[in-house]
Formats: C-alpha cells, sequence, structure tokens
C-alpha cells in the first residue's frame, strides 16, 4: 500500500484546487463489501461539501474503514490509524469496519483515534462526523467543478492495492469505473474460522427500490460496471424486514436473483457483476445468466468460495457442503454457461490440517479448473471455535502451504486464459502506465494493450493475441 506524506496545514495554500471546503480521506482495507460502504460514504461527504483528498495530504477528518478477517488486518489497521494522526495531529481519526467493533475496546484506547463506529453506527458516519466536528448535518454542499470524471481524475491516488483486497476503493471512485453497490450484510451460518457474525451481524437485506436507486446513481457519476456485494449474498430476502416490505410492494424482491432481476431491468448498467454467492446458492443464478434478455450485461463469473477441498477440514470448518456437493454445483455452472469463470477461495492451514488433507486439497483445486484462486493462510480469530481447536498449524506450514496454493492458483489460471487467445470479448479498460492499458472481461480476465488514446472508461471490443506473467494482451 502507499505511505503517507506526512504534511502539515501549511501546505493548503499551496494547492490550487482549495475551496476552503472541509476535507476528508478514506483508507479502505479488507473485502469488497468494504469497499462499497466507503464509495456510499464518499458519495455521501462529498454531497455534504466535503472535499475528498489522499490520506497523503492535509485532511481535516481521516476514515479508515477497518478490516479483522485477520491479526494481519487488525495490525493494518492500527497502523493506517497511526498513520493519519501523525500525517495531521489536529485532525479527527475514524475507524469504522470489521475492527471497529471486533477490537472497539482496544481501539477506544488508542489516543490517534478520535470516533469508533462498529457495524451499528457504520451507517450514520457522516453525521457522527458532523457532530465531532461542530457543524450542522444541513452544511450546504459545494458544487463541482467540471464532470465527475475530470474532477476524480485530478484527485491524488491512494490507499494503493488491486482489484482483489485491500485499499483500492478509493483508487476505482477516483477512475470511475467499477463501483461496489451492497445489497445485504450480515451472516448467520457461523463457520468455525469467521468472525464476521461478531463484526457485522446478522444478514440484513438492502431494500430492493434503494438498491436500484444506488445503482442508477453510481452510473450517473460514470461507473460503467457494478459489483454488487454482500457478506452472504444468498441470504437476500430472508430477514424479517425484507420479507415484510416484499410482501407488501410487488416492487421489492424476495431473493437474490430477484434483486439482480429489478436491478438489470430497472437500469441500463453496461455489465453487472455479482461477486461472492456461496455454492449452495450459485445454482439459483443460473436462469439470470442464461437469460437471452441479459446476454452481455451480466458477467458470465462466479465466485464460489471453497475454503477447503478436503472434506474432514470443510466439517471442521462447519461449511454447509462437502467437495461431491461443491463439484456437483461447478458442473451445473459450467454446463449451463460454457466458458464461465469460476473463482473461489481457500484457506491455508486450518486447525487440524494435515498433510494428507492438503494433498487431498490441492488435487481438488486442481481438478476443479478454477479461473482464480485467492489464498489467505489460517488467522486465529478471538471467540472462534477453531481458535479453541487442538493441532493448531504452525505458522512456518501455513505459510509453505500458501505458497504452495498460490503456485497452483497461478498455473490454473494459465490454463484458463489461454483458452480464449484468438477471441474478441468486450473489455472494461480501467487504467494506463507508460502507454499499456489494462481492463476487465466479463469474465474476470485482466487484459492489456498498448494504445496511444485515452481508453479510460470504456469498453471496447479487443482481440486476445497473448499470454504472459501480466496476463493477457490484445489488440483494440
Amino acid at each position: 500500500m502507499a505511505e503517507l506524506l506526512f504534511l502539515d496545514k501549511k501546505s493548503l495554500q499551496h494547492d490550487p484546487h482549495d475551496d476552503g471546503s472541509p476535507r476528508v480521506a478514506f483508507v479502505t482495507l479488507g473485502c469488497k463489501v468494504n469497499q462499497s460502504d466507503t464509495q456510499k460514504a464518499i458519495a455521501d461527504f462529498r454531497a455534504a461539501g466535503f472535499r475528498i483528498v489522499a490520506p497523503s495530504a492535509p485532511a481535516d477528518v481521516y476514515v479508515v474503514n477497518t478490516c479483522s478477517v485477520t491479526h494481519v488486518a487488525d495490525r493494518k489497521s492500527r497502523q493506517w490509524l497511526r498513520r493519519g494522526a501523525r500525517a495531521n495531529p489536529d485532525a479527527l481519526v475514524v475507524a469504522t469496519g470489521c475492527y471497529a467493533e471486533s477490537g472497539r475496546d482496544a481501539l477506544s484506547e488508542m489516543g490517534e483515534v478520535g470516533l469508533v463506529l462498529g457495524y451499528k453506527e457504520k451507517d450514520d458516519l457522516l453525521p457522527h462526523v458532523l457532530h465531532e466536528l461542530g457543524r450542522s448535518a444541513e452544511y450546504a454542499p459545494i458544487a463541482t467543478v467540471g464532470s465527475p470524471t475530470e474532477e476524480a481524475t485530478r484527485t491524488p491516488s491512494w490507499a494503493g492495492g488491486n482489484e482483489d483486497g485491500e485499499g483500492d476503493t478509493a483508487a476505482e471512485f477516483r477512475q470511475r469505473t467499477r463501483a461496489m453497490v451492497k445489497i445485504e450484510d450480515g451472516c448467520n451460518d457461523f463457520c468455525t474460522f469467521c468472525i464476521i457474525p461478531f463484526t457485522r451481524g446478522m444478514p440484513r437485506s438492502t431494500p430492493t427500490n434503494q438498491a436500484v436507486e444506488t445503482v442508477k446513481a453510481r452510473l450517473a457519476e460514470g461507473f460503467k460496471e457494478i459489483v454488487l456485494t454482500g457478506v452472504h449474498m444468498g441470504k437476500y430476502g430472508q430477514d424479517h424486514a425484507q420479507r415484510k416490505r416484499a410482501a407488501g410492494d410487488p416492487t421489492e424482491a424476495s431473493d437474490l436473483p430477484g434483486v439482480v432481476r429489478a436491478i438489470l431491468d430497472r437500469t441500463d448498467v453496461p455489465r453487472l457483476r455479482i461477486t461472492s454467492v456461496e455454492p449452495t446458492d450459485a445454482v439459483m443464478m443460473l436462469p439470470l445468466l442464461t437469460d437471452p434478455a441479459y446476454e452481455g450485461r451480466l458477467a458470465q463469473h462466479l465466485h464460489l468460495p471453497l475454503q477447503s477441498g478436503c472434506d474432514a477440514t470443510l466439517a471442521r470448518m462447519k461449511r454447509d457442503y462437502d467437495t461431491a456437493e461443491y463439484a456437483e454445483v461447478v458442473k451445473q455452472c459450467r454446463e449451463a454457461v460454457p466458458g464461465i469463470s469460476v473463482t473461489t477461495d481457500l484457506i491455508t492451514g486450518f486447525p487440524g490440517e494435515t498433510d494428507e488433507e492438503w494433498t487431498q486439497t490441492m488435487s481438488f483445486v486442481k481438478r476443479m479448473q478454477f479461473s482464480k484462486v485467492h489464498v489467505f493462510p489460517y488467522s486465529q480469530r478471538p471467540n472462534t471455535p477453531a481458535a479453541l481447536m487442538e493441532d493448531q498449524v504452525h505458522p512456518d506450514v501455513r505459510h509453505a502451504r500458501t505458497l504452495e496454493m498460490m503456485e497452483i492458483s497461478r498455473q490454473v489460471e494459465a490454463v484458463y486464459a489461454v483458452q480464449y487467445l484468438g477471441l474478441t470479448f468486450p473489455v472494461l479498460w480501467e487504467n494506463e502506465s507508460a502507454g499499456v492499458w489494462s481492463g476487465l472481461t466479463s469474465h474476470y480476465l485482466r487484459v492489456h494493450t498498448k494504445s496511444d488514446r485515452s481508453l479510460l472508461n470504456r469498453i471496447t471490443p479487443a482481440t486476445i493475441t497473448s499470454y504472459d506473467a501480466h496476463g493477457l494482451w490484445a489488440m483494440v
């Protein structure tokens, strides 16, 4: 991630774009749900008259949207909070997100942190900040100079990262290419390794009409791809509030396919991507993925978390499927949607994972032929059953297995990618470096091309010509 530059407020007078409005900087760690929360906050703060700046710039408020999925995420969250305070000791430093819930006591004791907002308060981030600053909730917005894309482009880069993890939310908001829209939050599955039910609470659905309006707002801001996010998306519509809304209003959806269909039918989104869905929920999405009415708009990509390729390990994790059931789901998806991209998550070194269990996992992953595997070493989380299990795997073994699985991921990713050589696909171009543009296909494949003209935030046909360590290359 990018390092903060510790500047003082005197540098404000040298900023030609400074208009005297209060400044807020955001850093996002963790998952796409966090990224969605930050994107909403950026829009809210901008509408309230704040100027969005980099954490490397002087700011009145630094907001760190924290993650607590691993102990490393906890540590990084604390580091970013301290960096914000050092960048401007007079600023309000705000911790929100999952670690603000699980580590509330620890964060409250940090002298650098002025405000801690857990999952119950995070939706009221702006009113809390306005209150701390002594400003009115009716603080008048300021007019934005230039088009959204122009204004965002001249805003400095912040909180580095990539599309798979920490910190890329702000960069994506600046470039206006892909927006994360949260349609569900919380989980009640209580997998033995997971702290999320404790940090985000029980499943809660975003009202369908609100989700549709949020998508419309992101499209108006210039985004070309919308990524629907949630902690357990298949739970959409199962909470009491959404069931009640759906029963009384035909425009409200009762399940995940319903809200996806509503967004496709009621907006002109060029590309809609569904992020992680549990294997047990994947089949319900196939009618949408095969509907000719949505061809070219609904991304041919499903992210199905596996976590382990060994049945004994899955049982200790308290996952509600075994490898045979998982393989059957993948088979149905590929039969229904030929060429569909199936990506996954995998945890290495879970408590009790023997060499034999690990061998089974590696074998299963190779057999599934995923297009990408996101690998995470197991991390003990407080108050989770797995943290108290016997036979904790040594960190060195976890690390070695992580490296092994990352190599397998590179191999299976290459096998999947090269089958598209010579074919033409629409690519959404996201960024440029030294004349090389990078973007994503509907299948979540990274594509590069050389072009002297700007391709930023354009979806263009691209003919795949080659593959190397950087990914696919194409002609446009």
